[in-house]
């Protein structure tokens, strides 16, 4: 994104927030270091300010990758399009009754270069799904594959559950 772009961004995001437009006395000075990487520091911001706007705190995921959830009488299959993450960026988790993903996309950049169009999500990522009552949580396996991270959970066998409930009750 270049640096017009994300003043733009930053614009949009303070006039969705506030209400107003954004004015050079809204706008705080920060010195910015020689060879710094000023698109950087700027994506850092608009995450940021993004993260005010949603109630998220600062530092908060700066993408989220796609996803298609499959069901099937047994199983609970999730997939994520994380590309170029690799599995040890990942991580899966069940509590209070909800899948959590997050991870983080490095992109290695060497020194003396540049970043000037960044088209590719990089950065922190975080995914939630609430959780049914009919899924086994210790049952979580991943597995990455072609970029795609495959999460799979079995169900549990609810009917005999359900009988042991309409039995208790009589």
């Amino acid at each position: 994104m270049d640096i017009q772009k994300m003043r733009e961004e930053v614009h949009k995001i303070y006039q969705a927030c506030t209400g107003k437009d954004l004015s050079k006395e809204d706008v705080p000075v920060v010195p910015i270091e020689p060879g710094a990487n000023v698109s950087a520091l700027i994506e850092k911001e608009v995450g940021d300010i993004r993260a005010i706007c949603t109630g998220l705190p600062m530092g908060a995921p700066e993408w989220m990758p796609a996803a298609r959830v499959v069901e099937s009488r047994n199983t609970l299959t999730i997939l994520l399009e994380v590309p170029g993450v690799s599995e040890e960026n990942v991580n899966a988790e069940i509590k209070d009754g909800y899948l959590r993903i997050s991870g983080e996309k490095q992109v290695n950049i060497s020194e003396g270069q540049i970043v000037t169009i960044s088209e590719v999500p990089t950065g922190r990522f975080l995914r939630c799904f609430p959780l049914s009552a009919c899924v086994d949580p210790t049952s979580l396996k991943t597995k990455m594959q072609s970029g795609i991270l495959k999460i799979d959970l079995l169900k549990k066998d609810m009917t005999a559950e359900q009988t042991k409930t309409a039995n208790a009750g009589k």
